[in-house]
């Protein structure tokens, strides 16, 4: 009987030994997709061009958008949402709306959307128009 008690054992140790093993490479092909989705994180942060809030589908989406704009990017998604939103509505913030990369965040996509257009530099130098506008369109939700 003692033979088989050590037969069971070793035989539970292998399988033991084995689903470690198996933990480990799932948890190392966990630890390279998290790394590749960080850095595609950081990539975007510095260099994606973004459009409306209604396109952003996933938390990545928002967690980008937030770090492109240098504001806390924890949280769920619509705390996420919420706080891009302010972000944008604030009026310290206006210059943002001249920036290539934001400018679509400040056009509605069938929203209500008070309507003030982003006049450009070239505009604003337009002799025939000594009050240039330079205010921005703030979407609304």
């Amino acid at each position: 009987m003692s033979q088989e008690l050590k037969e069971d054992f070793e035989k539970a140790e292998l399988q033991r030994k084995e689903k470690e093993k198996v933990d480990a490479e799932k948890q190392e092909k966990k630890r390279i997709h998290e790394e590749a989705r960080q850095s595609q994180i950081e990539h975007d942060v510095q260099s994606k061009t973004f459009q409306s809030l209604s396109t952003l589908r996933c938390k990545d989406d928002f967690i980008t958008l937030a770090g492109a704009l240098g504001i806390s990017h924890d949280g769920t998604i619509e705390e996420l949402r919420n706080r891009i939103k302010n972000y944008i509505r604030d009026p310290a913030n206006v210059d943002i709306a001249n920036n290539p990369r934001f400018v679509a965040l400040f056009h509605g996509s069938g929203r209500a959307v008070t309507r003030i257009t982003a006049t450009t530099a070239a505009s604003a130098h337009n002799h025939s128009n000594p009050h240039p506008d330079f205010s921005v369109q703030v979407p609304f939700t």
